[in-house]
């Protein structure tokens, strides 16, 4: 459930960083919000794990973290990317979330020498992240 529920998650802040290029606050918030539901249910279910839990969320937003960084120092990333990131390591874990960020700047790479192959972009074009993201999640879960 709680993987089904971060794809379409993931799906709503996609096509919003689609058509508008920028993520409302409120629905990171939201995101947040909905994990750490999930993993209050979890402890609920059982309370020995909790240590568990709270390490696997901490090193699950540090791919986050990093691209919050990157944001900041050179402007080349967005901050929304960043954040949404951090709730994909709060929702998943470190190892999923760290494939998850390599195989979508894979898969958004390629896009891009696509795009300026074919004279559809130039250099400076940007390229929303989270749909890239998304893709990748959804067929991480298929495999």
């Amino acid at each position: 459930m709680k993987r089904i529920t971060l794809l379409l998650y993931l799906i709503l802040l996609a096509v919003l960083d689609w058509r508008e290029q920028k993520v409302p606050l409120m629905l990171l918030w939201g995101g947040c919000g909905m994990a750490l539901g999930f993993h209050i249910f979890t402890l609920l279910q059982n309370v020995t794990d909790w240590r568990w839990l709270l390490i696997s969320a901490l090193l699950g937003m540090l791919p986050g973290l990093a691209m919050l960084i990157v944001a900041r120092l050179t402007g080349k990333a967005g901050y929304g990317d960043g954040f949404v990131l951090l709730n994909v390591g709060l929702w998943t874990d470190y190892k999923t979330c760290v494939l998850v960020l390599c195989f979508s700047m894979l898969f958004m790479s390629c896009f891009s020498i696509g795009m300026l192959l074919t004279k559809r972009a130039g250099k400076s074009t940007k390229l929303p992240y989270i749909p890239f993201l998304a893709a990748v999640y959804a067929v991480g879960m298929l495999v």
